[in-house]
């Protein structure tokens, strides 16, 4: 087992907003979010193409570590107790909306292979 940091540039356009798309492979253990110059962005980061929410945080205001979850679920799909760490193997998407024209902050994805 190992860990690989990913890191996506933030760069956005002049209405606040980038959309980045990241190939990973592993499970998701940690998002870094590093503001750099952006202003309270919303941050968003969906597995693609199933479009799954696996984090979600509006008015981001300082540097956050997040350790993303899922719930777990039995062979039939139903959930059972406990979380885990999103396994990925595909595209994950990373939005930023609202964090000021022309600003540039980062996203590190801890990605455990």
């Amino acid at each position: 087992m190992s860990i690989v940091i990913r890191r996506v540039p933030i760069l956005t356009d002049s209405s606040g907003d980038d959309v980045s798309t990241v190939l990973i492979k592993g499970r998701l253990a940690k998002v870094t979010l590093e503001l750099g110059s952006l202003t309270t962005p919303d941050l968003t980061i969906t597995d693609e193409p199933a479009g799954t929410t696996l984090l979600a945080d509006a008015g981001v205001a300082s540097d956050t570590d997040y350790y993303p979850s899922v719930v777990m679920c039995d062979d039939a799909g139903a959930p059972v107790a406990g979380f885990s760490e999103p396994i990925v193997f595909g595209r994950l998407q990373v939005t930023i909306a609202g964090g000021g024209a022309t600003k540039a902050g980062a996203v590190a994805l801890a990605i455990e292979r």
